[in-house]
């Protein structure tokens, strides 16, 4: 029952379903509601109705142990909180009280801040409302994805964030729309004038590349890329297509074709992935994600096994600090001398993860000391590789080693410098071994010549170093190579491609 069992109201605990922290619970199904005790009759009326007004919500009464007295309010009534309607006849009174309120009840005393005079200590805020605020024109700002504004660096050269908007691929004092009209005309002749497309494509950045892309793209129907394709062949034509592409989604075709087409062009994929900063790394990994729609280090794993496998799954991953940003460690410079002393040359056999650790998580900076302080105690690293190890893994590790030399003086011209070790001089002797070795003997490797030069092309001081590099090794210039080795327009666009350095 409901009502009071004994004549103290203040002993009364609220009934089964009352809980003094929570409040009521609701009853158990099928029991019916207790009754109230001011419905019994002779009971008095619960709610005296106002003189001029009947209420329009009850008032309920309030026992002792739930007064609820605040200092600077007195205490008012609480109302119901039922979702509930409250019955609202003369004489009814609910046997569910509600707990005391959490906060100050409001009471008729209470006095309202004063309104709004303006802003504090003569400030100047907007007089606009949200809502006008809102409806104001705002300019366009085009979606950069998770990037936002922010240049990025790829293979030395500076490059829009992937998934800019094709608005924002402007660069100031560059005119897009006028070269792109030039590179309609070229193609829309009888026949395509492939010096015009020479004299307005090779001497554009990688950034400039991408506006050019853009106008083209607005203007006409399909790509620049794609445009070109069809209406050029040859090398030319494969020279066009890295450059209009730009050097990340290059990146991600090459990839692609190295590990998707008959065998696996292991050189190709060690030259693209092996050595780079994680920056590269992280951008070359979204792009193909977003190019193919698949995981690039499950496709690379994919298509090796043992070692092999291994180290370039190390690559992918690898922690590998940035080069010049911190001093060389030289403690742990010679713990990784013990380390891969103890891996090669001090054992019987070679414990291969050892050395790949060391090696691909390492700065050049700290290769280069490194490789330095092992030749002095023992012998020269790159001995040591080629005597422990073999194939593929030999030469990915002799590409990370040779990766982390700068230039010596060589050269018997006084007026040679060699060049300073610095982030753009790392692994200049190795490509320019690698140019060479595209041209020399019978016959030319004409892919891995455009491959080369494309790619080293786009960081302007790094190729202008490999040039001078080149002559003084090889007592010739690299433009004097390459037209020996080359014909025709392939050989112009080729030219034209290594003199855009300056």
């Amino acid at each position: 029952m409901s009502y009071y069992p004994n004549s103290n109201p203040s002993s009364y605990n609220g009934g089964q379903n009352y809980d003094q922290s929570w409040g009521y619970q609701m009853p158990d199904p099928g029991v019916p509601p207790p009754i109230p005790s001011h419905s019994y009759p002779g009971a008095p009326p619960a709610f005296p109705a106002h003189p001029q007004q009947a209420p329009l919500m009850p008032q309920f009464p309030q026992f002792p142990q739930q007064q609820h007295q605040e200092p600077s309010f007195p205490q008012a009534q609480p109302q119901s909180h039922s979702v509930y309607p409250v019955p609202n006849h003369p004489g009814y009174h609910p046997s569910y009280d509600r707990p005391p309120p959490s906060y100050p009840p409001y009471h008729p005393s209470y006095v309202a801040p004063a309104p709004y005079s303006g802003p504090p200590n003569g400030a100047q805020y907007s007089q606009m409302s949200y809502g006008q605020q809102q409806q104001q024109q705002q300019p366009f700002q085009p979606p950069m994805a998770q990037y936002g504004h922010q240049t990025f660096f790829y293979l030395g050269t500076p490059i829009h964030p992937p998934n800019t908007h094709e608005s924002a691929l402007n660069v100031p004092g560059y005119d897009a729309n006028g070269d792109a009209e030039k590179v309609k005309k070229a193609i829309k002749s009888f026949g395509t004038d492939e010096d015009a497309l020479i004299s307005v494509v090779a001497p554009l950045s990688a950034m400039q590349l991408a506006a050019l892309g853009a106008a083209f793209r607005v203007s006409t129907a399909g790509t620049l890329t794609s445009k070109l394709d069809s209406e050029t062949s040859g090398w030319f034509g494969a020279i066009l297509h890295g450059l209009t592409l730009g050097p990340l989604a290059y990146d991600v075709e090459l990839v692609n074709k190295a590990i998707q087409g008959a065998g696996t062009d292991e050189q190709l994929l060690t030259e693209i992935l092996i050595d780079r900063t994680l920056e590269d790394i992280r951008l070359l990994k979204g792009a193909y994600r977003g190019r193919y729609g698949r995981d690039l280090e499950n496709e690379v794993q994919g298509e090796f096994s043992g070692k092999t496998r291994r180290i370039f799954a190390m690559v992918l991953s690898s922690t590998r600090p940035a080069d010049n940003t911190l001093a060389v460690d030289h403690a742990l410079v010679e713990r990784d001398v013990k380390t891969l002393y103890d891996a090669g040359q001090g054992k019987i056999g070679t414990d291969e993860i050892a050395f790949c650790d060391v090696l691909v998580n390492r700065s050049r900076q700290h290769l280069s000391v490194l490789f330095e302080v092992y030749e002095k105690k023992h012998k020269k690293l790159t001995k040591v590789i080629k005597s422990e190890f073999s194939g593929q893994l030999r030469d990915t590790l002799l590409y990370i080693v040779q990766g982390a030399k700068a230039p010596k003086d060589k050269s018997k011209s006084k007026e040679h410098k060699p060049a300073v070790a610095t982030a753009e001089t790392w692994g200049i002797m190795r490509d320019v071994k690698l140019l060479e070795e595209s041209m020399k003997g019978v016959g030319t490797k004409d892919k891995d010549l455009v491959r080369r030069i494309v790619r080293l092309h786009w960081s302007t001081n790094r190729f202008r170093l490999i040039k001078q590099a080149y002559a003084a090794k090889y007592d010739k210039s690299l433009e004097d190579r390459v037209k020996s080795e080359t014909s025709g327009d392939y050989r112009k666009l080729l030219l034209a491609v290594i003199r855009a350095s300056g």
